[in-house]
């Protein structure tokens, strides 16, 4: 049965590249297709007997109770606790990373896939919260494009930052200020942020105009783990101050 598949991927192969007649997508369509308990009635019972012991194993592991929030953190824009806290986390790691300070921390929006609700934050919280492989990068950009950037930032009416404040009028940056001071168009800037964004995904291709980049070695998920459990070690809360950093002028 192997070979026969084998042979007929060649035979395929061979009368696709023979035909010279071009195949242009014309449209597209697609459906979402829930994954609950509605699609029970086609599980493999075998199978999921085989999967309960490994599933209780991982149950086990990730309803770890590693920190505490006192307050829900919701997803919002132009600017959220839930983004700052990220945003911490990027900076305090990154920092000790390189040993240095580090201006400015950049998260994504979008890469926050939950909300983290007020009470015990467990492994799964930040599972469910930061579900990819993403690396936690370093970058250093250039001025005048971290202005291109923070014009971007206000087009879309905010990011996840730390380290930049600037406020939205008509979705232009006005008063614009890194670490207090005005935005130097030649100088170096210092960036925390992850792959995905450092590529220039999400609309932010300045970000991808970078000097330099070092990669960590470390997920943002992982990191985020760790802050996490160094704030519990220290008697500390999982929670960021919403302090106005990014503003919206009417």
């Amino acid at each position: 049965m192997r070979y026969s598949f084998i042979f007929l991927s060649f035979v395929l192969t061979f009368l696709c590249s023979c035909n010279s007649n071009k195949t242009i997508i014309t449209n597209v369509n697609s459906a979402a297709i829930p994954l609950d308990i509605s699609t029970n009635v086609y599980a493999d019972a075998n199978y999921l007997q085989y999967l309960e012991p490994i599933k209780k194993q991982l149950d086990e592991q990730m309803n770890v109770v590693i920190g505490y929030a006192p307050e829900s953190m919701i997803k919002q824009r132009p600017e959220c606790s839930l983004t700052n806290f990220a945003c911490e986390a990027y900076l305090a790691t990154a920092e000790n990373f390189l040993g240095q300070k580090i201006d400015i921390a950049i998260n994504n929006f979008g890469g926050l896939r939950t909300n983290i609700a007020a009470g015990n934050v467990t492994n799964r919280t930040i599972y469910e919260l930061m579900p990819f492989d993403n690396q936690l990068v370093i970058v250093w950009l250039k001025g005048s494009y971290l202005k291109e950037l923070i014009e971007f930032y206000a087009l879309v009416k905010g990011e996840g930052l730390l380290g930049i404040r600037f406020t939205i009028k008509n979705q232009k940056a006005q008063n614009i200020t890194v670490n207090g001071k005005e935005i130097d168009p030649d100088y170096i800037y210092s960036i925390v942020t992850n792959d995905y964004c450092a590529a220039g995904n999400d609309g932010m291709f300045a970000l991808a105009k970078y000097e330099k980049i070092i990669d960590t070695g470390y997920t943002v998920r992982d990191i985020t783990l760790n802050y996490v459990k160094t704030l519990t070690a220290k008697g500390k809360p999982v929670s960021a101050a919403v302090d106005g950093r990014i503003s919206i002028e009417q």
